[in-house]
Parts: C-alpha cells; structure tokens; sequence
C-alpha cells in the first residue's frame, strides 16, 4: 500500500558552493516502495559534503539502508563525506542492530 507519496526529501544547500555542505533531510518511510528516491538524491551529490537528516523517518527497512550505504559510497568516491546529523529511534536501532552505527559519522545535538 506504500508509494513515493510516502516520502518526503528536501535538499538545501546543493546550488550554494560557498557553504559547502548540503542537507538532505528525509521525512516519512525508506522501504523498498521509496527507497529509490533517497537513492537518487543521494547520488545526485557525488564529490559533495553531505549532512543527512533521518529525524523524521518513521520507517527504514534494509532496503533503505541499502540506499543509504550506496550513497554514501558514491559521495566519498567522489571526494565528498557524509554524515548523520539526525536519527529517528526507528533508523538508530536498524544501524544498531545491523551493526552499521559505527559506519556512519553521526553528529546528533
């Protein structure tokens, strides 16, 4: 019953060179339905440096950590860095559970 209208992402930051960090922040449910969008903007921003906001995601499934983990790697092939500015207790127990916490930079406040 999920579609792409399950998911929302905003990026800012991406056309300000000057600023040198863009913001992806993810609202709503990463499952198999959607992960492609995050996917797609995350790749979009290869070479760039990278604050992803995961504080609003109600769900994530490893469909969407696959998503993530792409495009983590394809910013830092690019000579970028991604971090986690924010996590949702949903997203923090998959990284934790699956190990990958460690993985991630995560600057939470």
């Amino acid at each position: 019953m999920n579609n792409t209208e399950d998911l929302e992402i905003t990026t800012t930051g991406a056309d300000d060179a000057a600023s040198g960090e863009v913001t992806v922040a993810v609202s709503g449910e990463i499952d198999v339905n959607t992960c492609g969008q995050l996917q797609d903007a995350l790749m979009a921003l290869e070479g760039k440096h990278v604050a992803l906001d995961l504080e609003h995601v109600g769900f994530i499934d490893s469909s969407g950590l696959r998503s993530v983990i792409a495009g983590q790697r394809r910013i830092t092939d690019g000579g970028g860095a991604l971090r986690i500015t924010a996590l949702s207790a949903p997203a923090r127990r998959l990284l934790e559970i699956t190990g990958l916490l460690e993985m991630f930079h995560v600057s939470e406040a």
